[in-house]
């Protein structure tokens, strides 16, 4: 097996819902795996695909233009993600450079915890760090 699947496994096949978010620099620069999340949207391994493009001005369906994976967290998905970790018990996988985008998407989350949920910052924190601790929260980052 090659690809996505290769090294990330098939997260897909433990879930009724698969949302994907990527963040890259440029749409036509960087699209290594498009056609594998393209054919896992077509068969329903991958629910719901968002894609972020930090040097592009990219609108996406709904008008929608996001340049980081947490803007699109805080944007119109948020509180869909929310309630898939909160109500669906969803796994968050965060793979990427430590000080910008997991940082970001820590962040992101924890805002979205606190909007979505009513819960306080520290209980959103406390939420996520619970996630990590159980598995639910993953990240491969690096500096």
């Amino acid at each position: 097996s090659s690809g996505i699947n290769a090294e990330y496994g098939d997260a897909a096949s433990t879930s009724d819902h698969v949302t994907l978010i990527t963040g890259n620099r440029y749409r036509a620069l960087d699209s290594l795996y498009e056609r594998e999340f393209r054919e896992h949207l077509s068969s329903g391994k991958l629910s719901v695909w968002h894609r972020a493009f930090s040097r592009d001005e990219v609108r996406e369906e709904g008008g929608e233009s996001w340049r980081y994976v947490q803007d699109v967290i805080r944007g119109s998905p948020g509180p869909e993600l929310v309630k898939e970790i909160t109500e669906n018990v969803a796994s968050v996988f965060v793979c990427g450079d430590a000080k910008g985008l997991a940082a970001g998407v820590w962040e992101a989350l924890i805002e979205g915890l606190e909007l979505h949920t009513g819960r306080s910052r520290e209980e959103s924190e406390w939420y996520l760090k619970e996630m990590r601790t159980v598995k639910r929260y993953c990240e491969n980052i690096w500096s």
